[in-house]
């Protein structure tokens, strides 16, 4: 299943935070939310998307940390996430996310050193 929200000219922007109740979508496999106005910060639910493969929220407005949870996504290949607000470190745990072939966290306000899992 995907879910591609990214605005395209007949469609206006998503505005507000991301529903918890999304981590609920258990055969999930393609979220874009892209170029939107959502805020708030990313329910940790999301890591019950273990299905997810490619995972799209750059540029928005989302603050707070990477959820840790996001270590149980196995199967993510694309994870961007750039653009935001993002602020704390980067979680250990997305090391485990082991077929993960790009990562942009770029254009945040994160801190302190990669993960050496990350990219093994």
């Amino acid at each position: 299943m995907e879910m591609d929200m990214t605005p395209h000219e007949n469609r206006d922007k998503s505005v507000g935070p991301i529903p918890s109740e999304l981590g609920k979508l258990k055969s999930l496999t393609d979220f874009k939310v892209n170029n939107n106005q959502i805020s708030g910060s990313i329910p940790p639910e999301f890591g019950n998307l273990t299905q997810l493969q490619r995972l799209d929220m750059s540029s928005n407005h989302l603050i707070g940390e990477i959820p840790k949870e996001f270590g149980k996504m196995k199967r993510v290949l694309y994870l961007s996430l750039a653009a935001n607000q993002l602020s704390d470190g980067i979680p250990l745990k997305l090391g485990f996310c082991e077929l993960l072939e790009v990562l942009d966290i770029s254009k945040n306000r994160l801190n302190g050193s990669i993960p050496g899992s990350i990219g093994q």
